[in-house]
């Protein structure tokens, strides 16, 4: 029970307070007094809530006895003015007994409310007096069991840091994977970066002939302007000339009126030379007939005249109208191609927009790309730096074995290359602990170095092309391995030393030489690995 139970105020004024049950610290004695000390809080305040509903009883037990008795003195009062009154009396009856039904009630509740509060706190005194005994229990134990629990935790603790140790080897594989990928990443980003780089110049260039265009467009626009105002100068110019033709026509119409006139006016002569000189008939004739020709003749010439400037003219209307008309619908083509030289203008920059985006992207992805390679090539050097003192080391390892045991190594690596696997037997450990001792770090070398040279060991290829050693070689130094560890390891098998090595190798040295790139392992192979495989 986190919290005892809690009862707000009743109808009576009496108020239950409650307490928070205090849990049990680290510290048993301290526990068990705060608990002492709460549970005599608690007792106290039952006896202060018993004391109230005790006052609360009486109270309600002295004001029915002055109820009853202002009912009885009411009753009495009215027998006096005139009887008993019945039915007030039950309904004063009634609400008497239905109060003293509720207040029954009340106190049966709270009755119960502190039967449940008293066997809760009966309950947690047991539980305390078993945490008690139980501490007491514990106290009483031997120390045997603790060992044996602090073994046990320790073995816990043990079996949790190898699988710490698993992980660590599996993202050590997956951060090398993840290098792997890194660099092919980062091949694949030069060579989008160059893509990018050439679509881009292809773009600029792109952009550059259609900005020649527009400007070839403009110029033509600018052409084509100042050859519709040309045009519109010689319509001018032609409406000019046609008000002139007009001029024209009406002055040979003026003309054709004079000569009218003077025809009429030599008809008039005519008529009265024939009056004056009848005699002269056949002049006569021959003027009459002379005028109707000239008539007829002047009156075709005008027509003919008359016609030809019209013909002219609808000719000259309807070429410049034509001309007019082309003019404007070349003038409409050269606006829509200019417009659709715009649009392409518009995706081309939008286009160039975005590719400028995905270049400034690569960017900042080659950036991170260049950071993590030069945390690797720091990793790199060193790994060459521990691999260099690493490599001293070996060397030392070599000139004190070959001082000390290269004959008898010779020909017992000689025997064992003849022997085979099935048939070879267990030689004994040589006397001499110097020798047994730098074949077991010539072997502990080997073995650690293993990691690096798995991926050789593998492809006989890669071995031959990069360090210049074929798998013969390989092959011979495993063979003296094998002899070096059944000399100084009689009881044991490959298998199981290398198993056993590898669970005693240290986390940083798989680290190190699990982390190793092939440039590294070509460097190494070519420095200090060919040149152990020519002295061995």
């Amino acid at each position: 029970m986190s919290n005892r139970h809690q009862r707000g105020d009743n109808d009576d004024g009496a108020v239950i307070q409650t307490y928070p049950v205090i849990p049990v610290q680290s510290n048993p004695i301290s526990s068990i007094d705060e608990l002492y000390r709460s549970i005599q809080q608690e007792i106290q305040c039952y006896r202060k809530e018993h004391d109230s509903i005790r006052a609360d009883l009486s109270r309600l037990i002295q004001s029915n006895q002055a109820f009853g008795g202002a009912a009885n003195g009411d009753g009495t009062g009215g027998n006096g003015d005139g009887g008993f009154d019945p039915e007030n009396y039950n309904r004063i009856s009634n609400e008497v007994i239905t109060n003293l039904k509720n207040q029954l009630e009340i106190v049966t509740d709270e009755k119960n409310t502190l039967e449940s509060l008293w066997r809760s706190s009966q309950k947690t005194i047991q539980i305390l007096e078993l945490e008690i005994g139980e501490y007491r229990r514990q106290l009483r134990q031997p120390t045997d069991n603790r060992l044996q629990n602090l073994r046990q935790q320790y073995t816990a603790a043990l079996q949790l840091l190898e699988q710490n140790l698993l992980s660590l080897r599996t993202k050590l594989a997956q951060r090398t994977e993840e290098n792997k990928r890194l660099q092919v990443a980062s091949a694949t980003g030069q060579e989008q970066l160059s893509a990018v780089e050439r679509e881009f110049a292809a773009l600029q260039a792109e952009h550059q002939k259609l900005q020649a265009t527009v400007e070839e467009r403009h110029s033509t626009e600018s052409r084509l302007g100042t050859n519709l105002e040309r045009v519109m100068r010689e319509k001018a110019e032609l409406e000019v000339l046609l008000d002139q033709a007009n001029a024209l026509a009406r002055q040979h119409m003026s003309r054709e009126n004079q000569a009218l006139i003077k025809v009429q006016e030599a008809l008039q002569i005519a008529d009265t030379a024939i009056e004056e000189k009848n005699s002269v008939a056949a002049r006569e004739r021959g003027v009459r007939q002379e005028c109707d020709f000239l008539a007829t003749t002047i009156g075709q010439v005008m027509e003919q005249a008359a016609q030809k400037v019209e013909q002219e003219m609808n000719a000259l209307r309807v070429g410049y109208e034509n001309r007019i008309s082309a003019l404007e619908r070349q003038l409409e083509q050269m606006k829509s191609s200019l417009e659709q030289q715009r649009d392409k203008t518009s995706q081309s920059e939008s286009r160039a927009r975005a590719l400028e985006d995905k270049f400034k992207g690569l960017i900042v992805t080659n950036q991170n790309l260049d950071a993590d390679l030069h945390a690797a090539s720091k990793l790199i050097i060193e790994m060459e730096l521990k691999l260099e003192a690493f490599q001293k080391t070996m060397t030392k390892e070599r000139e004190i074995s070959k001082n000390i045991s290269m004959p008898n190594r010779l020909t017992k690596t000689t025997d064992a290359r003849n022997r085979s696997p099935s048939s070879r037997e267990t030689i004994a450990p040589s006397n001499s602990h110097g020798i047994n001792r730098n074949r077991k770090s010539l072997v502990i070398a080997s073995h650690t170095l293993a990691p690096a040279l798995q991926p050789i060991w593998q492809s006989s290829s890669d071995v031959d092309d990069e360090v210049g050693c074929g798998k013969d070689d390989v092959e011979n130094v495993r063979s003296v391995v094998a002899f070096d560890y059944e000399v100084g390891y009689p009881d044991e098998t490959l298998n199981e030393f290398l198993e056993k090595f590898q669970m005693d190798l240290p986390e940083e040295s798989l680290r190190d030489f699990g982390g190793i790139q092939k440039e590294l392992r070509k460097k190494f192979l070519k420095e200090s690995w060919k040149g152990f495989l020519k002295e061995s």
